[in-house]
């Protein structure tokens, strides 16, 4: 009743109304202003420019025309800032529709990346405004990402079977669901989107949460628009002040809450069982050997609410959310690159699908019995992943952080960071910059590949970050997962991604199959993506052509 009369209210006096929101926009202004610490340095007392704000009446709300323009124009901002300030070691700011942001230069971020939580934390618990999309359980203790970062990469070994197995069914049962049927030349028509999308969803839950429920579609399509959601309704909320979170958190979440009761309807009796295994004592070896138990074992270690079925699916889907959505985009990605990239190769050349799929026969060859170690000896693949993704990144900045130190931080060169600053580094400037990456804005598949070997040692080991005692070693920069600070699609730091060994092994898995059975025909436009604030948001929409090889892993 009293939302119908405010709303009533609106449409009938919408000159009063702008003009009241304008009133309370500037008197929470002003007190915010006034309370708010600012970021200084403090020998030179100079302050970080602001990028973006507007040049026509200057007097008139400026950040407030800031934050609205910021919707479409922060790529361009962030270009700016980064050629006027971050190369010259100085941050600058951004008023952003979700808050100010101090985007830190490339050079502080070694000093930087590895401080701890009671110094600087992780921003992405605002950015995803984690106590509603999630709940509080995954907000207060991130316990699932050492388990992510530990066990699961120590087993991708004995998964790879799994995965392999999962993407063969899923391709031959949602191809002829998705796809149009074949013409008189065998071409078929899918959105290339929703068919990796499904894939990708069900071979996670294979390793997630075992074939027990990989395969059921109605928990599959319910964690699928879980992580689809969340991002909507982070956005949507980071568009009102933090104040208003505890009132409109719990609406704007509603939608979520109703998918999270569906996927635990599913979950509930297998987790139940679990539980039950647990107490009941039975030995660690005759329990299931997944993500879902560690999960289950460790939140039972911990007790209370975090031992709740309720809980426990959330934390599932909180892990399904992050392997769904980044797999997902680059996989997609990688397809659209491999058929455009068709169009532009010249005639007698080999196509970039042509190269990858004779070096997957050459490391695989028939019957192609796929396996991690021999994954990594992909290295034309591993190297055009890499170069799709460092093109294809979701975001215009990365490493976000909160200063959490009462007294706040300072950097070595003299910047002064208040408790409570939100900062970030530039992602996608950086790595289009001409003196990072020569030919920075196109793809150049080859760009990470080395032909040469390293001599003695484990010569495929996967490295997580390039260090002084192995950056000499020429092969070690190749691999995709591997860190470093020209290359930053996974983050740095303590809060690198803790899952990409995982991401990394079943994208190539999925690339490999894909080549090995299908043909994409080629594009003459790569389709075009858009931009939404801080984010570089992949066309889902597109169809491709795609047809049958007579070989594969049949």
């Amino acid at each position: 009743m009293i939302v119908q009369t405010a709303t009533d209210f609106v449409f009938s006096h919408p000159t009063e109304s702008f003009l009241s929101c304008l009133v309370l926009y500037t008197v929470y202004s002003i007190i915010w202003n006034y309370r708010k610490p600012k970021v200084v340095h403090l020998a030179t007392g100079e302050t970080p420019v602001a990028i973006g704000l507007p040049k026509t009446y200057p007097w008139f709300f400026p950040k407030l025309r800031s934050r609205l323009a910021s919707f479409n124009n922060i790529y361009a901002w962030m270009d700016e800032g980064y050629n006027k300030y971050s190369k010259r070691g100085k941050p600058f700011m951004i008023y952003a529709i979700d808050g100010d942001m101090v985007v830190m230069p490339p050079s502080v971020l070694s000093e930087i990346k590895n401080l701890p939580a009671n110094l600087m934390d992780i921003r992405a618990l605002e950015t995803l405004a984690v106590r509603y999309t999630l709940d509080n359980y995954v907000a207060t203790d991130m316990f699932h990402i050492p388990i992510i970062r530990k066990d699961l990469t120590a087993k991708l070994a004995s998964v790879t079977p799994a995965i392999v197995e999962e993407l063969d069914l899923s391709f031959k049962h949602y191809i002829p669901k998705l796809a149009t049927e074949p013409d008189e030349k065998g071409w078929q028509m899918v959105t290339m989107y929703d068919l990796i999308l499904k894939v990708v969803a069900r071979t996670s839950h294979r390793v997630f949460i075992g074939e027990e429920l990989c395969r059921e579609e109605e928990y599959l399509d319910a964690s699928i628009n879980y992580a689809v959601g969340i991002f909507p309704t982070s956005m949507a909320l980071n568009c009102f002040p933090k104040f208003l979170w505890p009132i409109l958190g719990p609406v704007f979440s509603i939608p979520l809450k109703r998918i999270r009761r569906k996927a635990r309807k599913h979950l509930e009796p297998v987790i139940l069982k679990r539980i039950a295994l647990v107490k009941q004592g039975v030995p660690e070896s005759e329990r299931p050997n997944d993500l879902m138990q560690w999960l289950i074992e460790a939140s039972l270690t911990r007790g209370g609410g975090f031992a709740t079925v309720d809980a426990i699916t959330g934390r599932i889907l909180t892990v399904a959310f992050a392997a769904i959505h980044t797999t997902s985009l680059s996989g997609c990605n990688t397809l659209y690159d491999l058929a455009w990239l068709a169009s532009k190769t010249q005639p007698g050349e080999q196509t970039p699908s042509e190269m990858l799929r004779e070096e997957i026969m050459r490391v695989f060859p028939p019957p192609h019995v796929f396996n991690k170690r021999y994954m990594q000896r992909l290295y034309n693949m591993d190297a055009f992943l890499k170069e799709s993704v460092r093109l294809s990144l979701i975001g215009a900045i990365h490493s976000e952080r909160n200063v959490t130190a009462k007294g706040g931080y300072t950097t070595a060169c003299g910047w002064h960071l208040p408790k409570g600053t939100q900062f970030t580094f530039p992602a996608k400037a950086k790595m289009e910059d001409e003196e990072v990456y020569e030919r920075p804005k196109e793809h150049v598949f080859t760009r990470f590949y080395r032909g040469d070997t390293v001599e003695g040692g484990n010569a495929l080991e996967e490295q997580e970050e390039v260090t002084p005692q192995n950056e000499k070693e020429r092969k070690l920069d190749r691999y995709m997962v591997t860190v470093t600070e020209d290359y930053l699609a996974f983050g740095q730091g303590i809060h690198t991604c803790p899952g990409r060994f995982f991401a990394a092994l079943e994208l190539r898995t999925l690339i490999s199959w894909w080549l090995l059975h299908y043909d994409l025909k080629s594009m003459e436009e790569r389709p075009p993506s858009w931009r939404f604030v801080w984010l570089d948001i992949m066309n889902t929409e597109a169809k491709m052509q795609i047809r049958a090889r007579d070989s594969g892993l049949n």
